[in-house]
């Protein structure tokens, strides 16, 4: 979303980063979250924290833009969006968000 991009881009400006490489970082952190819970709770628990921090942001207007990750972490996602019946965009959403909600605030 809008919002969502958005939101990198201020978390970027402080990290004195680019948006891209905050994104990457917070998609790879969220995967793992997202892996983790998986693990520990049945299916429908854990994606309802990351579809709810989702759309908290994702009222707004949808902005495309692309994700780049390594290889290996595109694999990871892909398999669990074909587990969780999902589209890897979607996954990647869910994903950034989530650890974006949960990363340490900034100042």
């Amino acid at each position: 979303s809008d919002a969502l991009h958005r939101a990198l881009e201020e978390r970027a400006s402080v990290l004195e980063s680019s948006v891209s490489q905050v994104a990457r970082e917070l998609y790879v952190n969220g995967l793992a979250a997202l892996e983790r819970s998986v693990d520990e709770h049945n299916l429908d628990k854990a994606l309802s924290g990351f579809r709810d921090s989702f759309n908290e942001l994702n009222a707004g207007e949808n902005v495309r833009w692309m994700l780049r990750v390594e290889r290996r972490k595109y694999l990871e996602g892909q398999l669990l969006a074909r587990e969780l019946r999902c589209s890897l965009a979607q996954l990647a959403g869910w994903c950034v968000q989530f650890a974006l909600r949960n990363a340490p605030a900034l100042s």
